[in-house]
């Protein structure tokens, strides 16, 4: 079913193409191909979980409050954000889950990201599917020691919990993103539900691409009228609270 929601406050999202058809099928075809077993083994999950880690290669801040749920969340940062920029960004609101915070993989001095910008590279796909098929073990990890996960995350990191519904549905809970929209030349039907967070005013992502997801995917999408692409008041609120429904 194909929903979609307004919500007076706004953020958006939009990528083009830009790649052959015949390039698109491969990484289609790439991201379906059945990955390695993963390696189930109970001494690995730790018995207390500590402030910061690193699980699977992927460093990470986790908080866990007082009787969670039983879906933790990884909360994924953009580009240009780190594990400690997006905990501060939730800092002050009380999610009722054990929360994982993931380190993107490529270093930008400071801060860091997931894969290169989809304006510097026409590989941006293929980067962006390697960068999904990088956290895979550690979302199994996730969910093997704490529960299957909700994955979510803003403008690169949303994209990341978008990639990840398609590609590897089985591991995962549900996926909410905000600011952001998958490439399309990875589209499939995530097996898993999904929502869209986005600003109406978004400058950075156009919420154009995420309604395009709403329309050819089925993804449900929650419009914040007025907002842009930042993770800022009525598009912050709009984003906790779909992680509470999901």
């Amino acid at each position: 079913m194909k929903r979609g929601l307004l919500i007076a406050g706004g953020i958006g999202a939009g990528v083009g193409l830009g790649v052959a058809v015949a390039a698109a099928a491969r990484r289609r075809r790439r991201l379906q191909k059945a990955p390695p077993p993963l390696e189930r083994r109970a001494d690995r999950c730790p018995a207390d979980l500590e402030p910061r880690g690193e699980a699977e290669g992927v460093v990470f801040r986790a908080y866990s409050p007082p009787n969670p749920g039983p879906h933790p969340i990884v909360l994924m940062h953009g580009r240009g954000g780190s594990e400690d920029l997006m905990f501060d960004a939730l800092a002050d609101i009380a999610l009722p889950a054990v929360q994982f915070y993931p380190r993107g993989p490529l270093a930008m001095g400071r801060h860091f990201a997931w894969a290169q910008p989809r304006s510097t590279a026409p590989a941006w796909p293929d980067d962006q599917a390697k960068a999904v098929e990088g956290m895979r073990r550690f979302i199994a990890w996730v969910g093997r020691c704490y529960g299957k996960p909700i994955v979510a995350g803003h403008s690169q990191g949303a994209q990341m919990a978008f990639g990840m519904a398609v590609a590897y549905p089985e591991l995962l809970h549900a996926a909410v993103g905000a600011s952001g929209a998958l490439t399309p030349a990875l589209w499939r039907r995530p097996g898993v539900p999904v929502v869209a967070v986005h600003g109406t005013e978004d400058g950075v992502v156009p919420v154009e691409g995420t309604r395009r997801m709403r329309d050819e995917l089925g993804v449900e999408i929650v419009e914040v009228e007025g907002h842009g692409h930042s993770l800022l008041a009525g598009l912050k609120a709009a984003f906790v609270e779909q992680l509470v429904r999901a």
